[in-house]
């Protein structure tokens, strides 16, 4: 649990501030199952195009759960 507390500059001797509570959630680090692929370009043109999200599973494999690393 981390405590952020915010508040202004005081006015004419008045200063307002609250503190707030902030919950951390920590995911362990992803182990990198296949860290190869090839993409192709079209027309070659030096360019391709492609998403990361589209290798995530089989970067993370069987054993990682997709979800804590999103």
């Amino acid at each position: 649990m981390v405590y952020i507390r915010v508040s202004n500059p005081p006015n004419q001797g008045v200063s307002c501030g609250r503190v707030l509570e902030l919950s951390l959630q920590v995911n362990p680090l992803p182990v990198a199952v296949d860290t190869s692929f090839a993409v192709c370009e079209i027309d070659s043109t030096g360019y391709a195009e492609f998403y990361f999200v589209d290798f995530t599973p089989s970067l993370l494999g069987a054993s990682q759960d997709i979800n804590d690393f999103g």
